[in-house]
């Protein structure tokens, strides 16, 4: 998948812009509050349905208009395609091809970006519910099933949660308990299938972006570590954990509380990496998940990086460089000021200021 162009009007600082893509990398310059980031929220809230940057689309719309658009050509399945969201405080409209869909995971499988950020280190040192929803962006486009599977679970877990929350253990309770039990045993195999994915991918960019390092990865399955993922997902175990449950009003143990462990040299990175390392391992774990997707032949993701300067010197600025265009995918990446390592005949620049958009760099 290729992005055309992308048509950006009332996201933030820009009013109107038309950004025609190259294929390969394109670079966005401009100074600090130019107007750089708001491009990038754009790409955000085409595929994703959402910023970034803030949960309020009333901070994300201009303050002279009431409404966001966002609309794209790109090259999707061999054939061309048209995409497009509106976005009032109110209201979200989202149309495919000239026809009005209602739902944004329909729209988000045409566009799969993969955005790293300043805050991007959060997938290390954040909650385990940030690396659970990295697994299951890959999901999401490499099984054809995983999305709906993973509705299902959500709506199941919730279902006994209510039960928790109420102290309704009843027939009810117990229904809700097995169909947890049933359906973590697919969830869990689906996620492990798409871990050994992810351990090949992260060993490749491992080798060009942090080659002095070891690094590994564990993904847990949501039980104590002492039992096994078998007597754990099990009415027996379940039952014993009960009053606990009752007294906290949700289930506590399950695939929905697993999670992705990433250590750098043996020990676990969020305590031991500088932040140095911690940057370069955000940047590594986003390419792998990128990349996991044209390996397989499903999709060729788009790669987003806002502020690639900000916490990289030059020497692994270059590194990062070389890393980005072994992997002939198509790039964007935002930049304070022009420079020389990102200079080269086959990138097209883009000059942001006080919110124009221009192709010339001053």
């Amino acid at each position: 998948m290729k992005l055309d162009h992308i048509t950006i009007k009332n996201c933030r600082m820009i009013v109107s812009a038309k950004l025609i893509l190259s294929s390969g990398i394109n670079i966005i310059v401009g100074k600090n509050g130019s107007g750089k980031s708001s491009i990038i929220e754009a790409f955000s809230i085409l595929s994703t349905g959402r910023s970034f940057r803030t949960r309020h689309i009333s901070e994300v719309i201009h303050w002279k208009s009431d409404k966001l658009l966002i609309t794209s050509s790109l090259l999707y399945l061999n054939k061309i395609s048209h995409i497009g969201i509106e976005k009032t405080q109110r209201e979200t409209r989202i149309r495919i091809n000239q026809c009005d869909v209602h739902s944004q995971a329909e729209l988000s499988q045409y566009i799969p970006i993969t955005t790293i950020t300043p805050d991007s280190i959060k997938l290390i040192t954040g909650s385990p519910s940030d690396r659970r929803r990295y697994i299951d962006w890959i999901g999401f486009y490499l099984l054809p099933d995983y999305y709906p599977l993973w509705k299902q679970h959500q709506r199941i877990l919730k279902q006994r949660n209510a039960c928790l929350k109420h102290k309704k253990i009843t027939a009810d309770f117990d229904f809700w308990t097995q169909e947890l039990i049933n359906i973590q045993w697919l969830l869990h195999e689906k996620r492990q299938a798409l871990f050994l994915l992810l351990q090949e991918s992260t060993e490749v960019f491992r080798k060009i972006l942090l080659p002095d390092d070891a690094l590994s990865l564990s993904l847990t399955d949501g039980f104590p570590s002492a039992i096994t993922f078998k007597s754990g997902n099990s009415v027996e175990f379940y039952k014993s954990k009960l009053e606990q449950e009752i007294r906290l009003k949700r289930t506590l143990y399950g695939v929905h509380t697993s999670d992705l462990k990433v250590y750098i040299n043996a020990n676990l990175a969020h305590i031991s990496a500088s932040r140095g390392q911690l940057k370069l391992l955000s940047i590594l774990l986003h390419l792998a998940q990128s990349n996991i997707l044209t390996k397989e032949a499903i999709h060729s993701g788009i790669i987003i990086i806002d502020d690639v300067a900000s916490e990289l010197d030059e020497t692994n600025q270059l590194i990062l460089f070389k890393a980005l265009k072994s992997l002939q995918q198509q790039v964007l990446l935002t930049l304070p000021e022009h420079s020389t390592l990102w200079n080269e005949e086959d990138i097209k620049m883009f000059h942001v200021k006080q919110g124009e958009v221009s192709e010339d760099v001053e």
